[in-house]
């Protein structure tokens, strides 16, 4: 900010330099990089991009039963919001939980996790059932429920062909 007073004999000239200017602008720069860092946004906030994730989750399990010979589970864990995807010879096991499952603090890694952001609701309309898993059969059949996603006001409908274990998913109107 520039400004001229003129007294009698003088001229003063008053303000910001260039380099002051560039030396704050680029602290505040820096602390919003910082800051935007830190933030803990969801990797994937859209309802489209996320049913293409929960999609992609059930054909990585079908997949995996066809190549494996093995039935192939993927469980919904509600207090996280994701969903697991693991052997379902894991829960043979007794102390099989799928806390620790997630946390990795007792078990072997999951085959694939996937988490749903906070913004977008996961609902089971048909399934009351607190224990949401979806099997996929060697034979290439699956069994679980459908569930519904919505962000605002929009929803889709994600689920599992029972016969071909294929993952479809259209949106409610």
């Amino acid at each position: 900010m520039s400004f001229i007073s003129r007294n009698r004999s003088h001229i003063c000239l008053s303000g910001f330099t260039l380099i002051e200017i560039v030396t704050v602008v680029s602290i505040v720069m820096i602390i919003s990089g910082i800051v935007l860092a830190n933030l803990k946004l969801p990797v994937f906030a859209s309802l489209d991009e996320t049913t293409k994730r929960i999609r992609r989750i059930f054909t990585e399990a079908s997949t995996q039963t066809a190549l494996q010979g093995k039935e192939i589970v993927v469980a919904y864990n509600p207090e996280k919001k994701e969903f697991l995807l693991y052997p379902a010879e894991e829960e043979d096991d007794p102390d099989f939980t799928l806390e620790s499952l997630s946390d990795n603090s007792k078990r072997g890694n999951p085959l694939h996790i996937q988490r749903i952001p906070q913004n977008i609701e996961v609902d089971f309309p048909d399934y009351k059932d607190e224990d949401i898993r979806y099997h996929f059969f060697p034979d290439g059949s699956a069994s679980g429920p459908e569930l519904t996603l919505t962000l605002q006001k929009r929803k889709i409908i994600v689920g599992i062909s029972r016969l071909t274990g294929l993952a479809y998913s259209r949106e409610e109107e």
